[in-house]
């Protein structure tokens, strides 16, 4: 029998305190919404607004980006390309650059694969939501299939260079997401915000002249690790805990080693990261979960200006430890 269990709670939630300042009449104005499969919430530090009207002008920006590069509509970009032949395919800008960063981050670390496509279906966590454990032989032909080398960029193009290359965006698009709705509000003026789309945030300017302060919770019991405080920074957390299937008492997690095509297996229970632009926290948290060895990197993210991590993972005596970054401590409040 196949138990799935699927966590709807993220790591990370926003200290939004609603009140207003009698002296100069600001107070948080939030909109709440869906997008991307999950929730999204806006909090934004000012005088007033018009939340309906800004509401559905963030909804049509992030519609947009969901015809562009979620894998469950039909019609979207990246659909187009994975049901494509191989050959040269025409792409929004923002599709590029979004390609583009996540190949950056392929250089930096091979594991970080957005070609992942084929194995995240062969094991059921793609649109079917058939979980299985696949075939050995099967998992090797798929295996030909991955590797991000396998797509280019050229001429503001994607390039396929084999009939199977299939891409998948979740890793990176909802970070990219939080920036594009970020740069948005700033457009607007509204420089005192936060911005978070399924646990990845983005904090902009300040809340009555203050940090905004995010807490990290324990993937085993909701429980506060830290909360930190945050100026212009984004936060990005990737886990095991939250998309997995069981078999046989084995929990099989959605996130899959595109070098073996088999689901890591470690004591990683989460990462956060820290970073100025979502899109790449959002893709740094994949990358470094999907390490086999934390201590590595941690190290990795040491050389990154700007980015700063903890991992929490479980000993064997079933606690949680914390690895932090050279600086990731400059952020912790508590």
């Amino acid at each position: 029998m196949i138990l799935v269990k699927k966590s709807f709670n993220i790591s990370i939630f926003l200290y939004l305190l609603i009140f207003t300042l009698h002296c100069n009449k600001q107070e948080i104005h939030i909109i709440n919404g869906r997008t991307m499969g999950t929730t999204y919430s806006i909090g934004i530090y000012d005088y007033q607004v018009n939340l309906d009207t800004l509401k559905y002008k963030i909804d049509l920006l992030l519609n947009n980006i969901n015809l562009q590069m979620s894998t469950y509509i039909k019609n979207s970009e990246i659909s187009k390309i994975n049901k494509g032949k191989s050959g040269n395919y025409e792409v929004s800008e923002d599709f590029l650059k979004v390609v583009d960063k996540a190949l950056a981050y392929y250089k930096i670390n091979n594991r970080y694969d957005i070609t992942i496509k084929p194995l995240v279906d062969l094991w059921g966590f793609g649109t079917s939501k058939e979980f299985k454990i696949p075939d050995s032989s099967k998992i090797i032909d798929v295996l030909q299939y991955v590797g991000s080398e396998k797509i280019l960029i050229q001429n503001n193009q994607i390039v396929k260079l084999d009939n199977n290359v299939e891409i998948d965006l979740s890793s990176i698009a909802k970070g990219f997401a939080v920036d594009e709705v970020s740069n948005f509000l700033k457009s607007l003026s509204y420089t005192n915000h936060t911005v978070e789309i399924g646990g990845e945030i983005k904090t902009s300017g300040y809340k009555n002249n203050a940090n905004w302060n995010i807490g990290i919770l324990s993937p085993l019991d909701n429980k506060l690790v830290h909360t930190v405080k945050m100026h212009n920074k984004s936060l990005a957390t990737s886990g095991t805990y939250n998309n997995f299937f069981t078999i046989k008492d084995v929990d099989y997690s959605h996130l899959i080693n595109p070098l073996t095509g088999y689901p890591i297996k470690h004591n990683i229970k989460s990462v956060s990261v820290i970073a100025n632009n979502c899109i790449d926290a959002d893709a740094l948290a994949t990358l470094i979960i999907i390490n086999e060895n934390p201590y590595d990197a941690i190290k990795l993210v040491n050389k990154i200006e700007s980015v700063d991590a903890m991992i929490l993972l479980l000993d064997d005596d079933q606690e949680i430890i914390k690895i932090l970054s050279d600086n990731f401590t400059d952020y912790i409040i508590n």
